[in-house]
């Protein structure tokens, strides 16, 4: 999806809305036809049909030289109102698109995405989103046998000691260190509380945000040398 694009037709959409909320009688053809072409701009970005969205042909009357106001107004409306509800394209959409767009991992967007589109109850998304965290430790560190979870976990796998690190996220000694510090903490703050409680508190913005740092953690953790424990890769 394409963010400035869409916005910039969100944008038009919006000030054609408000064009003809202070018209009370029928309107040119040719807005109504800039309407169509926007609805088709926008569909083509976001990979959908455009034909439930486009004005009828009742909506036009001597040749298109002319279009039924009422029709328009409505299909202005229900077009709006569909970016909003599906697509955030709102006033947040600077924010919370671009966040949703920057994540690059295939496994996050797929497992979170109806999740961060839903109407509340993000605490899932945080959730999933730290289970694919600890799964992608485990896999890459090849635990999967093994009974570890949250920090017993990330302290085998990404030990804070180089030399008994099954993964070396870096051979700058601070770095592979603080990398672990994170994925402890975050097992600890955000996995542990979301798996055994209810947590109401989330917004979607807060989601969006840590699937976001999350989505670094798991490219660090991919690019990440696998070693013998107890030997310097």
């Amino acid at each position: 999806m394409d963010d400035p694009k869409l916005r910039g037709l969100y944008g038009r959409l919006k000030g054609l809305s408000h064009s003809l909320s202070s018209t009370s009688y029928n309107c040119s053809g040719a807005i109504g036809i800039d309407y169509d072409y926007i609805v088709e701009q926008i569909c083509i970005n976001i990979g959908e049909d455009s034909s439930s969205f486009l004005l009828p042909k009742e909506a036009y009357y001597q040749g298109k030289k002319f279009c039924v106001i009422d029709i328009l107004r409505s299909k202005v409306e229900q077009m709006i109102g569909y970016m909003n509800t599906k697509y955030f394209v709102n006033e947040a959409i600077i924010e919370i698109g671009a966040l949703y767009n920057a994540i690059n991992d295939s496994d996050l967007k797929r497992r979170c995405a109806d999740l961060l589109t839903a109407k509340g109850f993000f605490d899932r998304a945080v959730n999933q989103a730290t289970q694919i965290l600890e799964d992608r430790i485990r896999a890459r560190a090849g635990l999967q046998g093994e009974n570890l979870v949250g920090k017993e976990l990330v302290n085998k796998a990404i030990n804070t000691e180089p030399a008994k690190s099954i993964l070396l996220i870096s051979d700058d000694q601070q770095e592979h260190e603080g990398i672990g510090h994170i994925c402890r903490g975050i097992v600890g703050a955000f996995r542990n509380p979301t798996h055994h409680h209810l947590l109401d508190h989330y917004t979607r913005e807060d989601a969006l945000r840590l699937c976001g740092f999350i989505d670094q953690l798991l490219s660090l953790i991919d690019k990440a040398k696998v070693q013998k424990v107890g030997q310097q890769a």
